[in-house]
């Protein structure tokens, strides 16, 4: 008990010494309000004090993976966020990540020009997609996807079986499943649509998945992707009407959206921007009204969020 109390202390603690990224939503608790809305479908939910750090977990894990980026070699940002992450796993009894801050720290180490990574360049490497193919570096967006993936495996899908608790064996054994991938991706777009609410200006949008597809099929877009991933998470509810209004209320959005392109094409005055704006706006109010509806039947979430 003591452990518990003194690990739980601990987490508090680099809870507070998070340092929020530069660009996008202005900080890390507007992206964190975002997914409690998808999850819950109100960002001022009541949770107890171990869904609390469940979610703070994945929370954690989604920025890390997103948004984490150094300005030189040093600088090691986000570091206490990753920390965060381990500490949480600890408090469930779980395996911390396998995988070193060194490896997933998005610095010139990484960059393909050799030059410093910034606001705006670090999304070449991480926004672009959840599947996508042409990163300046694949290898290291990989790894970085595993830190989402291996997170949300660990707290949601495979917390209760033997081994479970066990470094190492835990990913060999139970490695991530088609549906947790999918999941995953889920909350990377709830991310990227944040990034896109956000995106007053030009310069916000540049080097993110769009909303739909305009000029290239490396980037299909964030609705085609949900609509994907959406199928593979909810596949046993793929019959209900609560999915069947969502997948709609997708195609109708993408509809709207395509009426626009002419008037859109790339987004780049401050009109484009707004429209963009409200656009994704609708997207996560959609999300937000029937992913709850959908997640408290699926057993991976309800083993762990009431």
């Amino acid at each position: 008990m003591k452990r518990k109390i003194s690990t739980l202390l601990t987490f508090l603690i680099l809870s507070l010494l998070i340092i929020p990224s530069s660009l996008a939503h202005d900080d890390q608790a507007k992206h964190d309000a975002d997914l409690m809305c998808v999850f819950w479908g109100d960002d001022k939910v009541s949770l107890s004090s171990e869904e609390k750090i469940a979610f703070k977990i994945i929370a954690n894990a989604a920025a890390i993976t997103i948004d984490q980026y150094s300005l030189n070699p040093n600088g090691r940002i986000k570091e206490g966020t990753f920390n965060e992450i381990q500490e949480g796993l600890k408090y469930f009894g779980l395996p911390e990540l396998s995988i070193n801050f060194n490896d997933i720290d998005l610095n010139i180490k990484v960059s393909n020009d050799g030059k410093n990574i910034s606001p705006n360049t670090h999304r070449l490497y991480t926004h672009l997609g959840w599947n996508y193919k042409k990163h300046p570096n694949n290898d290291f967006w990989k790894k970085r996807k595993h830190v989402l993936i291996d997170s949300v495996n660990r707290l949601l899908f495979n917390s209760k079986k033997i081994f479970s608790w066990f470094p190492w064996a835990s990913d060999v054994v139970y490695p991530p499943s088609e549906q947790c991938d999918a999941f995953c991706a889920i909350i990377y777009y709830v991310h990227i649509i944040g990034d896109h609410i956000a995106g007053d200006t030009a310069d916000k949008l540049k080097n993110i998945e769009p909303l739909i597809h305009y000029t290239s099929m490396d980037t299909p877009g964030i609705i085609v992707e949900l609509k994907e991933q959406l199928q593979i998470v909810f596949q046993e509810q793929k019959n209900s009407y609560t999915f069947f209004e969502l997948d709609q209320k997708l195609s109708d959005l993408t509809i709207s959206i395509e009426k626009n392109c002419d008037i859109l094409g790339f987004i780049d005055t401050a009109e484009k921007c707004k429209k963009n704006q409200e656009h994704a706006e609708q997207l996560l109010q959609i999300l937000s009204k029937h992913l709850p509806t959908l997640l408290k039947n699926e057993s991976f979430f309800k083993s762990r969020f009431k």
